[in-house]
Protein backbone atom coordinates (compact mmCIF):
# COMPACT_ATOMS: atom_id res chain seq x y z
CA UNK A 1 0.00 0.00 0.00
CA UNK A 2 1.44 3.38 -1.02
CA UNK A 3 0.61 6.86 0.17
CA UNK A 4 -0.89 9.19 -2.48
CA UNK A 5 0.70 12.62 -2.75
CA UNK A 6 -0.66 15.70 -4.58
CA UNK A 7 0.90 16.46 -7.98
CA UNK A 8 2.76 19.58 -6.78
CA UNK A 9 4.38 17.57 -3.98
CA UNK A 10 5.45 14.86 -6.41
CA UNK A 11 7.05 17.51 -8.65
CA UNK A 12 8.87 18.95 -5.64
CA UNK A 13 10.15 15.48 -4.72
CA UNK A 14 11.33 14.90 -8.30
CA UNK A 15 13.21 18.21 -8.37
CA UNK A 16 14.75 17.61 -4.94
CA UNK A 17 15.89 14.12 -5.91
CA UNK A 18 17.50 15.53 -9.08
CA UNK A 19 19.45 18.03 -6.97
CA UNK A 20 20.71 15.29 -4.65
CA UNK A 21 21.69 13.13 -7.63
CA UNK A 22 23.71 15.97 -9.17
CA UNK A 23 25.43 17.23 -6.00
CA UNK A 24 26.62 14.16 -4.12
CA UNK A 25 30.20 15.17 -3.30
CA UNK A 26 31.24 16.90 -0.03
CA UNK A 27 32.46 19.99 -1.91
CA UNK A 28 29.13 21.69 -1.28
CA UNK A 29 29.49 20.92 2.42
CA UNK A 30 32.91 22.65 2.55
CA UNK A 31 31.56 25.75 0.83
CA UNK A 32 28.44 25.82 3.00
CA UNK A 33 30.39 25.44 6.26
CA UNK A 34 32.94 28.10 5.28
CA UNK A 35 30.29 30.60 4.23
CA UNK A 36 28.27 29.84 7.37
CA UNK A 37 31.24 30.49 9.66
CA UNK A 38 31.86 33.82 7.93
CA UNK A 39 28.26 35.06 7.99
CA UNK A 40 27.47 33.80 11.49
CA UNK A 41 30.59 35.56 12.80
CA UNK A 42 29.33 38.87 11.40
CA UNK A 43 25.92 38.08 12.88
CA UNK A 44 27.59 37.50 16.26
CA UNK A 45 29.04 41.01 16.03
CA UNK A 46 25.57 42.44 15.40
CA UNK A 47 24.11 40.43 18.29
CA UNK A 48 26.90 41.64 20.57
CA UNK A 49 25.98 45.28 19.83
CA UNK A 50 22.20 44.68 19.78
CA UNK A 51 22.05 45.25 15.99
CA UNK A 52 23.31 48.83 16.40
CA UNK A 53 25.05 49.14 13.04
CA UNK A 54 26.77 52.40 13.97
CA UNK A 55 28.45 50.75 16.97
CA UNK A 56 30.05 47.99 14.83
CA UNK A 57 33.48 48.45 13.29
CA UNK A 58 32.78 46.45 10.11
CA UNK A 59 36.35 46.67 8.87
CA UNK A 60 37.62 45.07 12.08
CA UNK A 61 34.73 42.57 12.11
CA UNK A 62 35.51 41.54 8.54
CA UNK A 63 39.20 40.94 9.29
CA UNK A 64 38.40 38.95 12.43
CA UNK A 65 35.76 36.90 10.58
CA UNK A 66 38.42 35.88 8.02
CA UNK A 67 40.66 34.75 10.89
CA UNK A 68 37.76 32.70 12.25
CA UNK A 69 37.17 31.14 8.82
CA UNK A 70 40.86 30.22 8.57
CA UNK A 71 40.86 28.55 12.00
CA UNK A 72 37.60 26.65 11.33
CA UNK A 73 38.84 25.52 7.91
CA UNK A 74 42.06 24.14 9.37
CA UNK A 75 40.25 22.06 11.98
CA UNK A 76 37.58 20.97 9.49
CA UNK A 77 40.36 19.52 7.34
CA UNK A 78 42.01 17.89 10.37
CA UNK A 79 38.80 16.26 11.64
CA UNK A 80 37.24 15.86 8.14
CA UNK A 81 33.85 17.08 9.33
CA UNK A 82 32.93 17.76 5.71
CA UNK A 83 33.61 14.19 4.45
CA UNK A 84 30.21 12.67 5.20
CA UNK A 85 27.33 13.10 2.77
CA UNK A 86 24.82 15.52 4.29
CA UNK A 87 21.90 13.36 3.16
CA UNK A 88 23.22 10.49 5.31
CA UNK A 89 24.21 12.51 8.37
CA UNK A 90 24.79 10.33 11.44
CA UNK A 91 25.53 10.98 15.10
CA UNK A 92 29.23 10.61 14.25
CA UNK A 93 29.00 13.43 11.71
CA UNK A 94 27.20 15.65 14.22
CA UNK A 95 29.87 14.87 16.82
CA UNK A 96 32.64 15.86 14.41
CA UNK A 97 30.93 19.20 13.75
CA UNK A 98 30.73 19.86 17.48
CA UNK A 99 34.40 18.94 17.94
CA UNK A 100 35.42 21.33 15.13
CA UNK A 101 33.38 24.24 16.51
CA UNK A 102 34.59 23.60 20.07
CA UNK A 103 38.28 23.30 19.17
CA UNK A 104 38.11 26.27 16.77
CA UNK A 105 36.43 28.50 19.35
CA UNK A 106 38.98 27.42 21.97
CA UNK A 107 41.78 28.27 19.54
CA UNK A 108 40.30 31.71 18.82
CA UNK A 109 39.97 32.25 22.55
CA UNK A 110 43.63 31.28 23.05
CA UNK A 111 44.73 33.64 20.25
CA UNK A 112 42.74 36.48 21.84
CA UNK A 113 44.26 35.92 25.30
CA UNK A 114 47.78 35.77 23.84
CA UNK A 115 47.13 38.89 21.79
CA UNK A 116 46.05 40.76 24.89
CA UNK A 117 49.13 39.62 26.81
CA UNK A 118 51.65 40.19 24.01
CA UNK A 119 49.90 43.21 22.47
CA UNK A 120 49.61 41.69 18.98
CA UNK A 121 47.11 44.28 17.85
CA UNK A 122 43.37 44.82 17.69
CA UNK A 123 42.73 42.46 14.77
CA UNK A 124 43.85 39.37 16.71
CA UNK A 125 42.10 40.50 19.88
CA UNK A 126 38.60 39.21 19.27
CA UNK A 127 36.05 40.04 22.00
CA UNK A 128 35.42 36.93 24.11
CA UNK A 129 31.67 37.56 24.07
CA UNK A 130 31.66 37.41 20.26
CA UNK A 131 33.66 34.14 20.27
CA UNK A 132 31.11 32.58 22.66
CA UNK A 133 28.11 33.89 20.69
CA UNK A 134 29.67 32.60 17.48
CA UNK A 135 30.41 29.18 19.00
CA UNK A 136 26.81 28.65 20.12
CA UNK A 137 25.29 30.07 16.93
CA UNK A 138 27.46 28.20 14.41
CA UNK A 139 27.12 24.90 16.28
CA UNK A 140 23.32 25.10 16.29
CA UNK A 141 23.20 26.30 12.69
CA UNK A 142 25.42 23.53 11.30
CA UNK A 143 23.50 20.89 13.28
CA UNK A 144 20.19 22.24 12.02
CA UNK A 145 21.29 22.38 8.37
CA UNK A 146 22.58 18.81 8.38
CA UNK A 147 19.44 17.43 10.00
CA UNK A 148 17.23 19.48 7.67
CA UNK A 149 19.02 18.19 4.56
CA UNK A 150 18.68 14.62 5.80
CA UNK A 151 14.93 15.14 6.35
CA UNK A 152 14.57 16.61 2.87
CA UNK A 153 16.46 13.66 1.36
CA UNK A 154 14.20 11.19 3.15
CA UNK A 155 11.19 13.04 1.78
CA UNK A 156 12.61 12.98 -1.76
CA UNK A 157 13.47 9.27 -1.69
CA UNK A 158 10.50 8.05 0.30
CA UNK A 159 8.57 5.30 -1.45
CA UNK A 160 5.38 5.98 0.45
CA UNK A 161 5.11 2.30 1.42
CA UNK A 162 3.61 1.31 4.75
CA UNK A 163 6.43 -0.05 6.94
CA UNK A 164 6.20 -3.39 8.72
CA UNK A 165 5.69 -2.99 12.45
CA UNK A 166 8.32 -5.06 14.22
CA UNK A 167 9.28 -6.26 17.67
CA UNK A 168 12.97 -6.54 18.54
CA UNK A 169 13.65 -9.53 20.78
CA UNK A 170 16.57 -8.39 22.92
CA UNK A 171 16.96 -4.98 24.54
CA UNK A 172 20.72 -5.22 24.92
CA UNK A 173 23.51 -3.71 22.85
CA UNK A 174 22.69 -5.77 19.74
CA UNK A 175 19.03 -4.80 20.00
CA UNK A 176 20.01 -1.15 20.15
CA UNK A 177 22.19 -1.59 17.04
CA UNK A 178 19.30 -3.24 15.16
CA UNK A 179 16.95 -0.41 16.12
CA UNK A 180 19.48 2.23 15.08
CA UNK A 181 19.94 0.55 11.68
CA UNK A 182 16.18 0.52 11.12
CA UNK A 183 15.74 4.15 12.15
CA UNK A 184 18.70 5.34 10.04
CA UNK A 185 17.00 4.17 6.84
CA UNK A 186 13.21 4.64 6.85
CA UNK A 187 12.94 3.04 3.40
CA UNK A 188 14.00 -0.36 4.67
CA UNK A 189 10.35 -1.14 5.37
CA UNK A 190 10.47 -1.54 9.16
CA UNK A 191 9.11 0.42 12.10
CA UNK A 192 10.12 -0.59 15.63
CA UNK A 193 7.13 -0.87 17.96
CA UNK A 194 8.78 -2.25 21.10
CA UNK A 195 11.48 -4.46 22.60
CA UNK A 196 10.95 -7.81 24.28
CA UNK A 197 13.55 -9.02 26.76
CA UNK A 198 13.96 -11.64 29.49
CA UNK A 199 15.63 -9.23 31.93
CA UNK A 200 12.95 -8.23 34.45
CA UNK A 201 14.92 -5.10 35.38
CA UNK A 202 14.11 -3.67 31.94
CA UNK A 203 10.35 -4.27 32.01
CA UNK A 204 8.33 -1.06 31.80
CA UNK A 205 11.36 1.02 30.84
CA UNK A 206 12.08 2.74 27.52
CA UNK A 207 15.15 2.76 25.29
CA UNK A 208 15.14 5.83 23.05
CA UNK A 209 11.39 6.16 23.66
CA UNK A 210 10.77 2.53 22.65
CA UNK A 211 9.10 0.52 25.47
CA UNK A 212 10.49 -2.79 26.77
CA UNK A 213 8.14 -5.67 27.61
CA UNK A 214 8.52 -9.21 28.90
CA UNK A 215 7.97 -12.37 26.86
CA UNK A 216 4.51 -12.90 28.35
CA UNK A 217 3.19 -9.84 26.52
CA UNK A 218 3.23 -11.83 23.26
CA UNK A 219 -0.47 -12.65 23.02
CA UNK A 220 -2.91 -12.55 20.13
CA UNK A 221 -4.61 -9.51 21.66
CA UNK A 222 -1.28 -7.62 21.92
CA UNK A 223 -0.25 -8.52 18.37
CA UNK A 224 -3.63 -7.43 16.98
CA UNK A 225 -3.75 -4.22 19.00
CA UNK A 226 -0.18 -3.18 18.09
CA UNK A 227 -0.55 -4.48 14.50
CA UNK A 228 2.69 -6.44 14.74
CA UNK A 229 4.02 -7.89 11.48
CA UNK A 230 7.48 -9.20 12.31
CA UNK A 231 9.82 -10.14 15.14
CA UNK A 232 13.59 -9.68 14.82
CA UNK A 233 15.94 -11.71 17.01
CA UNK A 234 18.69 -9.47 18.38
CA UNK A 235 19.82 -11.75 21.16
CA UNK A 236 22.69 -14.20 20.68
CA UNK A 237 22.96 -15.45 24.24
CA UNK A 238 19.79 -17.56 24.15
CA UNK A 239 19.29 -21.30 24.49
CA UNK A 240 18.04 -23.34 21.55
CA UNK A 241 14.99 -24.44 23.54
CA UNK A 242 14.08 -20.85 24.41
CA UNK A 243 14.58 -19.67 20.85
CA UNK A 244 12.43 -22.51 19.51
CA UNK A 245 9.65 -21.61 21.94
CA UNK A 246 9.67 -17.96 20.87
CA UNK A 247 9.68 -18.89 17.17
CA UNK A 248 6.79 -21.34 17.55
CA UNK A 249 4.72 -18.79 19.47
CA UNK A 250 5.43 -16.04 16.95
CA UNK A 251 4.50 -18.27 14.01
CA UNK A 252 1.27 -19.33 15.74
CA UNK A 253 0.40 -15.63 16.07
CA UNK A 254 1.05 -15.02 12.37
CA UNK A 255 4.26 -13.05 12.94
CA UNK A 256 7.19 -13.23 10.52
CA UNK A 257 10.38 -14.17 12.40
CA UNK A 258 13.73 -12.71 11.28
CA UNK A 259 17.21 -13.15 12.64
CA UNK A 260 20.23 -10.86 12.93
CA UNK A 261 23.36 -12.32 11.28
CA UNK A 262 26.59 -12.93 13.16
CA UNK A 263 28.76 -9.85 13.68
CA UNK A 264 31.53 -11.23 11.45
CA UNK A 265 29.05 -11.42 8.56
CA UNK A 266 28.08 -7.73 8.67
CA UNK A 267 28.98 -5.83 5.51
CA UNK A 268 32.14 -3.77 6.10
CA UNK A 269 31.59 -4.21 9.82
CA UNK A 270 28.15 -2.57 9.63
CA UNK A 271 24.75 -4.21 9.84
CA UNK A 272 22.45 -3.61 6.88
CA UNK A 273 18.63 -3.97 6.93
CA UNK A 274 18.65 -6.41 4.01
CA UNK A 275 20.81 -8.80 6.07
CA UNK A 276 17.90 -9.70 8.32
CA UNK A 277 16.99 -13.26 7.30
CA UNK A 278 14.16 -15.61 8.09
CA UNK A 279 14.86 -18.24 10.75
CA UNK A 280 15.97 -21.68 9.64
CA UNK A 281 13.89 -24.81 10.04
CA UNK A 282 16.47 -26.31 12.43
CA UNK A 283 15.73 -23.44 14.82
CA UNK A 284 12.41 -25.17 15.47
CA UNK A 285 14.05 -28.43 16.62
CA UNK A 286 14.45 -27.28 20.19
CA UNK A 287 17.95 -28.77 20.23
CA UNK A 288 21.29 -28.41 18.48
CA UNK A 289 21.17 -29.69 14.90
CA UNK A 290 23.06 -32.93 14.20
CA UNK A 291 26.15 -32.60 12.01
CA UNK A 292 27.02 -35.76 10.07
CA UNK A 293 30.65 -36.76 9.68
CA UNK A 294 30.66 -37.39 5.94
CA UNK A 295 34.20 -38.82 5.91
CA UNK A 296 33.34 -41.55 8.41
CA UNK A 297 30.12 -42.37 6.53
CA UNK A 298 32.06 -42.53 3.28
CA UNK A 299 34.50 -45.08 4.70
CA UNK A 300 31.60 -47.23 5.85
CA UNK A 301 29.59 -47.08 2.62
CA UNK A 302 32.20 -46.92 -0.14
CA UNK A 303 31.92 -49.80 -2.66
CA UNK A 304 28.85 -51.11 -0.83
CA UNK A 305 25.44 -51.90 -2.27
CA UNK A 306 23.11 -49.19 -0.96
CA UNK A 307 19.34 -49.36 -0.72
CA UNK A 308 17.72 -45.93 -0.45
CA UNK A 309 14.10 -46.15 0.68
CA UNK A 310 11.70 -43.36 -0.10
CA UNK A 311 14.04 -42.10 -2.82
CA UNK A 312 11.27 -39.97 -4.33
CA UNK A 313 10.96 -37.93 -1.14
CA UNK A 314 13.05 -34.98 0.00
CA UNK A 315 15.10 -36.96 2.54
CA UNK A 316 15.62 -40.00 0.30
CA UNK A 317 16.72 -37.95 -2.71
CA UNK A 318 19.03 -35.86 -0.54
CA UNK A 319 20.64 -39.04 0.78
CA UNK A 320 21.77 -40.00 -2.70
CA UNK A 321 22.95 -36.51 -3.58
CA UNK A 322 24.89 -36.24 -0.32
CA UNK A 323 27.32 -39.00 -1.30
CA UNK A 324 28.51 -38.11 -4.83
CA UNK A 325 31.98 -39.50 -4.12
CA UNK A 326 30.63 -42.96 -3.23
CA UNK A 327 30.71 -45.69 -5.85
CA UNK A 328 27.26 -47.23 -5.52
CA UNK A 329 26.48 -50.61 -7.05
CA UNK A 330 23.21 -50.87 -8.97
Amino acid sequence: MATKYPSWLLLLRKWTLAVFAKYSLPDGCVLMDTLSVFLVFLLAYLLRFNFDIHAVNFSLALNQSLIAVLVYTVFSVIFRSYAGLLRHTTLTDISLVFIVTLVSSSTLLGITLLSRSLNWGQTLTIPISIILIHFGSISIFLFFVRVLIKIIFRFATSTGKVAKRVIIYGAGELGFVVKRVIVSDPDNGYNVVCYIDDDKNLFGKKINRVPVYGFNVLTRDFVTRKKIDSLIFALKDITVERKSRVIRLAISLGIEVLETPEVDKWLNGQLQPHQFRKVKLEDLLGRESIRLNMEVIKLGLNNKTILVTGAAGSIGSASYVSFPALILKK
